[in-house]
């Protein structure tokens, strides 16, 4: 008698209203009904399912545990039941029991396509990628535009390497389904991973063509346009992720970093540090903070960023080396050095570092009796400055071998020591110990008062200085070298180099002007164009012995800083370096002379981006500069006629 009750109850309109507030999302008002049900029909097995899958639904999985095994003793072939146990047993992250209940719910019922999906997702998460593969397959083969398992089983091809094969399937989802924000972010993010970059921006737009709300997608959007150099775009959309979740602390770090390369520091400071006060553990935002605040000459308060990311991150590599460049920029070298080793272990340096099947060394007292290996790891500038260690290192072993750039070799070798230089790419000789040479400073404990600064240490090469006389013009003008941008390629290119343009003033000045650029960037060619009174070397430039014959030749280099400078100063030439507000670590602080270069005399910005008071100061001086050298020339031609007279009067004494 109870379970015909029970049957009138399940097919009454009273119990199909509960069904539709089940099914509409109204849960708990559900399951008071359902509770009422069973303290009536408390035997009744869909009366227990549905109890327990509504407290699944609601989060509450030890009820939905319990009832829904209950309902399985009394109804052992119920599939959805077996289905939605292994739901809560998923959500507890219970795998092994999740996935026992999803076969059972198959066995049960062989076309169940979401028992399959489900099953599909357990696979790849237990790492069964092929199983899951399989089970998403099935899934399709039963409901062919089932677009969630299309999506995931494309996913699934993406992370197993099969990016094509994930494009296929990503299009027959969106076959099904065009208005899918998902099918299509999914797909971006397979297009990016093929460097297909235009096309994943595409992608990610019809993403959120389908949904403006789709933060993934904004941000995503963001990072592409942030890594192609679009940043306002990137910060376009990096503002639309925040506007649909405001506590997204990972927007506004990236955001940080566009508005930083478009010069907007106060708002990228203060997106960093609104990402901390999202997330007071984040050290990526205290490191790039701490970065922006190095990068805008605040030391104390970078040092201060820097320490708070490695307390929360011991081995942040990047961090420990940015704290190394800003103790050596304060003259805090012994401590400064020690920590600039931490580059090499920092991913974004692995490319420039090099390893062998042999010991690296760090102690002078070690090499004795070896042949031992040092190879220059970062720009030409570096290994022209440090190279002067190399003497020193030659003193302690057997044999020097010396791997650098080829364009360098000619020059480093006027070393005055015997040294054995490779060509990066060549094969290098035997070896027992290596060393980079931007290491040398720590391995030879270098302070401000010992910095090894006789110079030179470089000389040009004789026979080719005779050459640059012989195509130089021959009157007595005063001549300069002018060097106004590096390598496009520098990672603070954009605040060390100066547009030819800003030099229009001081390129009146009447001097013999020779340009010390090997390459020429498109946005300088109208000022070219214009300053014909400069004279370009860039086709007789082959290696840096080539621009040291030219700088031997010169009265003065001006430059920015880049490794003209480094030349200049390796030959003991009078050089003039302009510094941006925030200067290269090598270059200390509040200074205008350098311990590395006695000849080096420094222009700094005082303030961020300021080139026009460094110019104006660069004018002054080199206007006292000129008055001061004609004055010294006129000197010489006075003395030169005078001995001259002397000479002619000695000669009719003899004729006499």
């Amino acid at each position: 008698m109870e379970l015909q009750n029970a049957k009138e109850v399940l097919q009454s309109p009273h119990f199909q209203e509960v069904l539709q507030l089940h099914q509409s999302g109204n849960i708990q008002e559900a399951i008071a009904h359902y509770q009422s049900f069973l303290e009536q029909y408390p035997k009744e097995p869909q009366l227990v399912y549905l109890l327990g899958t509504a407290y699944c639904q609601s989060g509450e999985l030890e009820q939905a545990i319990a009832l829904l095994k209950q309902s399985l003793e009394l109804n052992p072939d119920n599939a959805f039941a077996y289905n939605n146990l292994g739901n809560a047993y998923q959500e507890k992250k219970q795998k092994v029991e999740a996935l026992q209940c999803y076969e059972q719910a198959i066995r049960y019922k062989p076309d169940y396509v979401s028992a399959f999906f489900n099953r599909g997702n357990l696979l790849n998460e237990l790492g069964q990628q092929p199983q899951a593969l399989a089970s998403y397959a099935e899934a399709i083969r039963l409901q062919p535009n089932y677009v969630e398992a299309l999506r995931e089983y494309a996913g699934l091809l993406r992370e197993m390497g099969q990016e094509e094969n994930a494009l296929e399937i990503f299009a027959q989802a969106i076959q099904s389904n065009p208005d899918n924000a998902d099918t299509y972010f999914q797909k971006a993010i397979t297009l990016k991973k093929l460097g297909r970059v235009y096309q994943a921006i595409e992608s990610y737009i019809e993403a959120t063509r389908c949904n403006s709300q789709h933060t993934s997608a904004l941000y995503n959007l963001g990072n592409i346009y942030l890594d192609l150099g679009d940043h306002h775009r990137a910060v376009e959309q990096y503002s639309k992720a925040l506007q649909t979740r405001p506590n997204y602390p990972e927007a506004y770090l990236n955001r940080g970093n566009a508005f930083k390369a478009l010069g907007m520091m106060q708002e990228s400071l203060n997106d960093y540090s609104e990402a901390i006060k999202l997330n007071p553990a984040y050290a990526d935002a205290y490191s790039n903070r701490g970065n922006l605040h190095k990068d805008n000459g605040r030391v104390e308060p970078a040092l201060s960023d820097y320490e708070q990311a490695l307390t929360l991150r011991p081995d942040y590599a990047e961090v420990h080396w940015n704290k190394a460049l800003l103790l050596i920029v304060k003259g805090e070298y012994e401590q400064g050095w020690q920590l600039y080793e931490w580059r090499l272990r920092m991913a974004s340096y692995q490319m420039n570092c090099q390893t062998f099947p042999v010991p690296e060394w760090r102690n002078l007292e070690e090499i004795a009796g070896k042949r031992v290996l040092v190879y220059a790891e970062q720009g030409y500038g570096d290994a022209i400055q440090f190279c002067r260690y190399l003497t020193q290192v030659r003193q302690h072993c057997q044999q020097l071998i010396v791997q650098v750039h080829v364009a360098l070799i000619p020059l480093l070798k006027t070393l005055d020591t015997d040294i054995t230089f490779v060509a990066k790419g060549d094969a290098l000789p035997a070896f027992d110990a290596y060393c980079p040479l931007m290491s040398l400073p720590y391995v030879c404990k270098t302070t401000l008062e010992n910095v090894p600064a006789s110079v030179p240490y470089l000389q040009a090469d004789t026979a080719k200085i005779q050459q640059w006389r012989h195509r130089l013009s021959t009157n007595k003008t005063l001549r300069v070298g002018l060097a106004w941008t590096g390598s496009s390629k520098h990672d603070n290119d954009i605040n060390r180099s100066i547009a030819l343009q800003n030099f229009e003033q001081l390129l009146q000045a009447n001097v013999e002007w020779h340009s010390l650029q090997k390459e020429y960037r498109l946005q300088d060619q109208t000022a070219l164009n214009q300053f014909k009174q400069i004279q370009h070397h860039q086709n007789d430039l082959n290696d840096f012995a080539d621009t040291a014959a030219l700088i031997e030749c010169l009265d003065l280099v001006i430059t920015v800083d880049t490794s003209v400078a480094h030349v200049a100063g390796a030959l003991g030439k009078p050089v003039w370096i302009l510094l941006p507000y925030a200067p290269d670590y090598r270059w200390l602080l509040n200074r205008t002379d350098s311990p590395w270069y006695p000849s080096a005399v420094l222009f700094r910005q005082t303030a961020y981006g300021d080139w026009q008071t460094v110019l104006g100061d660069l004018q002054q001086q080199f206007n006292q500069w000129i008055a001061q050298a004609e004055t010294h020339m006129q000197k010489l031609s006075t003395l030169s006629t005078q001995e001259q007279s002397s000479q002619k009067k000695n000669t009719r004494k003899k004729d006499r």
